[in-house]
């Protein structure tokens, strides 16, 4: 189902997710209004996604690419409200479970021998 809500428009631009891996798009798993209500920006969001909704898809990006270039701290502002709905969403926090479920449960003790290279060429060595 294609969603013409401005706003969900915009948060799957930005995060679209990819479904041949289980990731959802943003607006799947967000409400749109906590968006909004958890922006300090709410008219810019809604002004900058019915300009990202008019356009056509092959714009999109380069819309927010100039937005972000021009007004960085407030697109910084609005993608890290976003990003942080996302990443906590219940659907979302599953899926970050499940991959880190599935990942090794007792690593390997550390080698110290892998760093005799670096130790020897001082690499990372602050030089004066």
């Amino acid at each position: 189902m294609i969603d013409h809500n401005p706003i969900a428009i915009l948060s799957d631009v930005l995060l679209p997710g990819d479904e041949t891996t289980g990731w959802p798009p943003a607006s799947r798993v967000i409400s749109m209004s906590d968006w909004i209500e958890r922006s300090d920006r709410p008219q810019i969001l809604e002004k900058l996604a019915a300009c990202v909704a008019a356009c056509p898809i092959s714009e999109q990006l380069v819309l927010i690419a100039e937005f972000e270039a021009s007004e960085r701290s407030t697109f910084e502002v609005l993608l890290g409200t976003l990003t942080d709905l996302y990443y906590s969403s219940p659907e979302v926090v599953a899926i970050t479970e499940k991959i880190a479920a599935a990942g090794p449960q007792k690593p390997e003790p550390f080698d110290p021998t892998l760093l005799e290279g670096v130790i020897n060429r001082q690499a990372g060595k602050r030089r004066l």
